[in-house]
């Protein structure tokens, strides 16, 4: 986040795989413009998993 310069709420971690053996790990991130884009193309299970739901709007 802060090496790309971005609100944690507009990132999301799409997945993430950690090798045996290695302290590193590789994964998928996305960076939206704003939270309405975001929730307009996340899908509801992948943004309750990186917010737990507070972010969640049920409007």
């Amino acid at each position: 986040v802060n090496t790309l310069q971005c609100s944690p709420e507009l990132l999301v971690i799409d997945w993430m795989r950690a090798e045996f053996g290695k302290r590193e790990a590789v994964g998928y991130a996305k960076i939206y413009e704003n939270e309405d884009r975001m929730r307009e193309i996340e899908r509801e299970h992948i943004l309750k998993r990186n917010f737990g739901g507070a972010n969640q709007n049920d409007t």
